[in-house]
């Protein structure tokens, strides 16, 4: 699966993908083309971590700023009514 694929299914973004092939948390394959390399992710690796809870409880693909904290639970209010 590409990195775009994994990072849809973990709900980041393929940059963090990347991030996590080099440091060997997910597993992958690099291959070399001219002008740099690109990534073949496992399929099973990307769909474990993404079922993994975090460290700090916080929601895969939701962003972590204050104010997007805060916009959510106002979004929510407007919602119920």
């Amino acid at each position: 699966m590409t990195p775009r694929e994994a990072a849809a299914l973990i709900g980041c973004s393929p940059r963090h993908v990347k991030v996590l092939c080099n440091k060997g948390i997910l597993k992958s394959r690099r291959h070399k083309m001219p002008g740099g390399f690109y990534y073949l992710v496992d399929a099973k690796s990307a769909l474990e971590y993404s079922q993994a809870p975090q460290r700090q409880d916080w929601q895969r693909g939701k962003k972590r700023t204050a104010w997007q904290q805060v916009h959510d639970e106002t979004k929510q209010l407007f919602e119920k009514e």
